[in-house]
């Protein structure tokens, strides 16, 4: 990633069979064919409104943030521009600072580029505008800067949990009855809850484990609820979004078979 966002990059190749992936991005032995020179200081990842799935985790891990200043090549390999640099990633709206940790910077290989900088930001939210400063930049001709520029983890515009329903679904108070017709089939409905307080998830199919999941996500689209079977939960009044499907936000999936089912919030 380091590589395909180094601004004076000129030649890029990827490859990938059979799940395996190479990229070059040395030894080409070409000039340039087009002008590599860039009008900015730098490039960051993430960068103002950004969508959601380019900075999501990879397993356990998490996706680095980072920063790459646009310098002269003639130092690029030969100067640490962030031996005393300092990273802060602040909520405009609160005021608060998060958790910064793992800043990463290699000045010893020749494959890594010095002027790239990356860390981890922990407890970041979707949908938040934040305001990330690089401080402290050490130039070689001893100018030192610093960089601040916004960021907003874009999810609610992009991720779309509706589902359509087909004539043999219904919606009922607070509920779906309908059936799932083949292996991609989902549905979906809004829930209206005007009242705060606990609610119990019911469902009832063909199977005694229902053989079906079902997702309520909150107004924010945030999951707050993935299950097979009954389950007691806390409401606070608002729109929220159920949804019925084969598999589960985690991939998990039951028989692809043609399956009635029926699904409600009870108090």
């Amino acid at each position: 990633r380091r590589w395909m966002l180094y601004p004076s990059l000129p030649f890029a190749a990827y490859g990938s069979v059979f799940g395996f992936s190479s990229q070059k991005v040395l030894g080409f032995d070409l000039p340039p064919k087009h002008d590599t020179s860039f009008e900015r200081d730098f490039v960051a990842f993430p960068i103002g409104a950004f969508p959601y799935p380019l900075l999501q985790n990879v397993g356990e891990k998490a996706a680095p943030w980072s920063f790459h200043i646009a310098v002269d090549d003639r130092w690029q390999w030969e100067h640490d521009y962030f031996s005393d640099a300092t990273v802060s990633v602040i909520d405009i709206l609160t005021g608060e600072e998060l958790s910064v940790t793992g800043l990463y910077t290699d000045t010893q290989r020749f494959s890594d580029l010095h002027g790239n900088l990356s860390w981890f930001v922990h407890g970041h939210e979707y949908d938040t505008a934040y305001e990330v400063t690089v401080s402290d930049i050490s130039y070689p001709t001893g100018e030192v800067k610093s960089f601040t520029y916004p960021v907003s983890i874009v999810r609610y515009e992009i991720l779309d949990i509706t589902e359509p329903l087909e004539e043999s679904d219904s919606i009922i108070h607070l509920g779906l009855r309908g059936t799932r017709n083949g292996p991609d089939d989902r549905d979906s409905t809004e829930l209206q809850i005007a009242v705060a307080g606990t609610y119990r998830l019911e469902g009832n199919s063909k199977f005694s484990n229902w053989g079906f999941y079902v997702e309520i996500y909150d107004e924010r689209k945030i999951l707050i609820l993935s299950t097979y079977e009954e389950r007691n939960l806390q409401l606070s009044p608002g729109v929220y979004t159920l949804v019925v499907g084969r598999c589960n936000n985690e991939g998990r999936c039951y028989r692809s078979e043609t399956l009635e089912y029926e699904v409600q919030l009870r108090r």
